[in-house]
């Protein structure tokens, strides 16, 4: 859904109008409604933090409600699943490190402080690598500092003419075409022959009355042309190295920090997966204690 379908729906059901709301887990952070009769999880939780503030938001008015958890050996396969996809072995995040520079052709001890075009699913496909692990092995040489992966952004196109203004203007001479082409980009853009600038085809395209495709041609015959520079717009995530590439004897990860943080998220998994096979009655007090309450 779109943010304004998601609001009228979450509008309707805090009014009453609808009874029933299937959303994420991120749905009601912050939300008063008093008279939430039944939270019920399709998913289980991976810890038990979240399925105490989750399941928290039924019956706040203190009339009778009931947290349901639906689950079975599976969903118990699939989150300790999930951890290994998570925390690959500290081996395997090495690997990664050297074959993300292989992959953008970055030699040792170069490529500190640029910035290079990174799409995780494109990296994991060349390697056969499963795109999950890959990413949870990127994300964690991030979290030591080797780099900064972007969320994926709307990286717009960038052009810039190649030759003097007197030799386009003698191409406009000899193309008419060309010539209400090139008018319609020097009144949409200034700063053309001094630099790259970022475009807009389809701002191109509104001004000139074409239409996209057509916009996008052109920019291209004139490429090939060499009478611009012409480099279309993508749609990625950017991965900023912070440093130069290393050598495997160099790169250094905090293995002792690693394995804490395996063990913390293994120890909330394994009491949430323990809360929810007890028998109904030692549900609650196991939970308590967990959380340290009677």
């Amino acid at each position: 859904m779109d943010r304004a379908k998601r609001n009228d729906v979450q509008d309707a059901w805090m009014r009453g109008d609808v009874r029933i709301i299937v959303a994420t887990n991120a749905f009601g952070m912050g939300i008063d409604k008093p008279d939430v009769r039944f939270v019920c999880h399709y998913d289980m939780p991976a810890t038990l933090e979240g399925y105490f503030q989750e399941a928290g938001r039924a019956g706040r008015d203190g009339e009778p409600s009931w947290a349901v958890l639906l689950w079975n050996d599976s969903d118990i396969r699939r989150l300790r699943q999930i951890t290994r996809t998570t925390f690959p072995p500290l081996d395997y995040i090495r690997d990664i490190y050297q074959k993300v520079f292989q992959y953008l052709n970055i030699p040792y001890e170069e490529g500190k402080g640029t910035s290079r075009k990174f799409v995780i699913e494109e990296f994991a496909h060349h390697y056969r690598l499963n795109a999950a692990t890959a990413y949870n092995a990127v994300k964690y040489i991030e979290q030591s500092g080797y780099w900064t992966l972007t969320e994926e952004m709307d990286i717009p196109s960038k052009l810039n003419f190649r030759i003097s203004r007197d030799a386009l203007y003698r191409v406009q001479l000899t193309n008419y075409g060309l010539d209400t082409f090139i008018k319609v980009l020097m009144r949409t853009y200034t700063g053309l022959f001094s630099g790259y600038v970022a475009i807009d085809e389809e701002r191109i395209a509104r001004n000139g009355h074409y239409a996209v495709d057509v916009v996008k041609e052109r920019l291209e015959a004139l490429a090939r042309r060499d009478i611009v520079n012409y480099i279309p717009g993508f749609k990625a995530s950017l991965l900023h190295l912070t440093l130069e590439r290393l050598t495997e004897d160099n790169l250094r990860l905090p293995e002792s920090e690693y394995r804490q943080r395996v063990e913390r998220h293994t120890s909330h998994l394994e009491a949430m997966i323990a809360v929810a096979q007890a028998p109904d009655a030692e549900r609650v007090p196991m939970m308590l204690s967990y959380f340290g309450e009677e």
